[in-house]
């Protein structure tokens, strides 16, 4: 009797071990004491660097741009005969010990009014263009002396000063066209390379502003 109770739990014992393993060989997996939670979990995703992105500083020299439209026609430059100024001869119609004038004058006041040239003996410097009350004002060119970077400039006066739209021309052919005030640029004006890509933006007594040593006036080589 003992001896048939041995041999029935022994069997009772080597089944249910054949029972348990084929099931967990199937599933391929371990279960962690403690835990319904296979182990095999997938990798959790990857962490962002905690390293900030870094912005791209903007370069120092002028972004130039290909040929833009603005500008391209101010007020004076539909004006032929400024592109061409007459030449200083004959008697002037009146001289001083600055300049002689060669031009329309009111006959009352003996001033310069109307188109005129004007020549300065002392700088060099030659204006021909619109005049009012002994001034320089309306439509007008500008040429500097031969060891000036500056060739001329073209457009607006308003009493004997550089004022409202023109052109400033460049000896190394640099141009720029747009606004000025009390004869600087001033304002919103493009500067034009020989080469005729372009740079825009707002001037402040001469300078770009935003781009350290940049002048309307100057050769501006650091930038070519």
């Amino acid at each position: 009797m003992k001896k048939n109770l041995i041999i029935s739990t022994t069997f009772l014992l080597v089944f249910t071990t054949l029972g348990i393993f084929p099931v967990q060989k199937i599933l391929g997996q371990q279960v962690s004491p403690g835990s319904s939670e296979p182990s095999n979990l997938p990798d959790s995703p990857t962490t962002p660097s905690s390293t900030p992105t870094t912005t791209p500083v903007p370069e120092t020299t002028p972004n130039k741009v290909p040929n833009s439209p603005k500008f391209s026609q101010l007020p004076c430059d539909s004006d032929s005969k400024l592109s061409s100024p007459p030449s200083a001869t004959g008697k002037p119609t009146w001289e001083t010990n600055i300049y002689k004038y060669y031009g329309q004058i009111d006959s009352r006041t003996k001033q310069a009014n109307g188109r005129g040239l004007m020549v300065f003996k002392e700088n060099g410097f030659q204006y021909y263009g619109d005049f009012k009350n002994n001034k320089r004002h309306g439509c007008g060119r500008l040429s500097y002396p031969v060891e000036s970077n500056i060739n001329y400039y073209v457009g607006e006066f308003k009493n004997d000063k550089l004022q409202g739209l023109g052109s400033l021309k460049l000896r190394n052919g640099n141009e720029y066209r747009g606004n000025f005030a009390n004869s600087k640029c001033q304002g919103e004006g493009v500067y034009i390379f020989a080469d005729k890509t372009e740079q825009d933006g707002r001037w402040n007594a001469d300078k770009l502003e935003g781009i350290d040593n940049f002048s309307c006036k100057s050769f501006n080589r650091d930038y070519r």
